[in-house]
């Protein structure tokens, strides 16, 4: 199903619903398959896709993923690169 949406994606430190908020923004997603790249001051434990189900969704556990680490290039010296593959 094709998608051209705007749904909010968050970044959290610790684990589920201990972590605090490190990002929060609405972003289009216009095809299924997307990469997000965003630089933070502090590294995140986890990161998802309408993080507080706020959309109708058969299986609501499967919004959130571990943040894979990315070593940050010298233009990005004090800053976290995040990589988030959502499939």
């Amino acid at each position: 199903m094709p998608l051209n949406d705007f749904i909010d994606i968050g970044l959290f430190t610790g684990k589920k619903i201990t972590g605090t908020v490190l990002h929060s923004k609405k972003e289009k997603l216009p095809r299924q398959k997307q990469t997000f790249e965003i630089l933070l001051d502090q590294m995140p434990a986890r990161a998802g896709i309408d993080p507080q189900n706020k959309l109708i969704d058969r299986v609501a556990d499967d919004n959130m993923i571990d943040v894979i680490s990315v070593t940050p290039s010298d233009t990005m010296t004090k800053q976290h690169c995040c990589v988030m593959p959502f499939c």
